[in-house]
């Protein structure tokens, strides 16, 4: 199982519960401005690698101002939708994942679900190498009518993808390291979201 998270300083916590979830990788992602503070996060992790048994890995979260600089360090690039630059980045920046298309705030209409996916998104997506991230940890604390619809959304999405062949990848992105699940947990609840459960065991991988 590899996760997707977003330390605040708290890299040692979510350690020490991804190694009793059983997780055997981590991404931890982080908001930077340039190689120098990408260097000196390294530096740090180097004394993190000889305390776990995970195999660690660095994230940079991107936006539309520093995408194309972000990509030039060779590491995974995350973007999270916004809906107004969604198109122009996958099209344009081609981050390696695009996440939270599912959360946008708008309502679904009547014939449709606003679930940020559609044909030319994912035609895009597929032809671009851009991964659609499903944000589960978002999820956990939302009302039971919000729920409903991000779960509709996220349904929606499933099946897309799967007709479109875009790769789906199932994390947390999660700030707190509660909010981290066991790989059963995860498999089972997309699974009831209409994964197939080699796609949803794949998603985590």
């Amino acid at each position: 199982m590899r996760e997707i998270v977003i330390p605040e300083g708290n890299e040692e916590e979510f350690l020490k519960i991804g190694e009793k979830l059983g997780c055997k990788k981590m991404v931890f992602c982080y908001k930077i401005k340039d190689a120098k503070q990408l260097e000196e996060i390294e530096d740090r992790l180097k004394t993190l690698k000889g305390k776990t048994k995970i195999n660690l890995e660095i994230g940079l979260l991107a936006g539309k101002k520093d995408i194309f600089e972000l990509k030039k360090l060779k590491k995974m690039t995350l973007v999270r939708s916004d809906r107004e630059d969604d198109r122009w980045m996958i099209e344009k920046a081609m981050p390696s994942m695009i996440y939270g298309l599912e959360l946008e705030k708008s309502k679904d209409s009547i014939h449709q679900r606003n679930s940020g996916l559609n044909e030319v998104y994912c035609k895009i997506m597929r032809e671009n190498e851009v991964a659609y991230g499903i944000n589960y940890s978002e999820m956990l604390g939302l009302k039971s009518s919000a729920f409903a619809i991000v779960k509709g959304r996220i349904m929606q999405n499933i099946k897309m993808a799967r007709k479109y062949k875009i790769k789906a990848k199932i994390a947390s992105f999660a700030t707190n390291p509660y909010n981290l699940r066991s790989e059963h947990d995860i498999e089972a609840f997309f699974i009831t979201l209409g994964m197939h459960a080699k796609e949803a065991k794949d998603a985590l991988m």
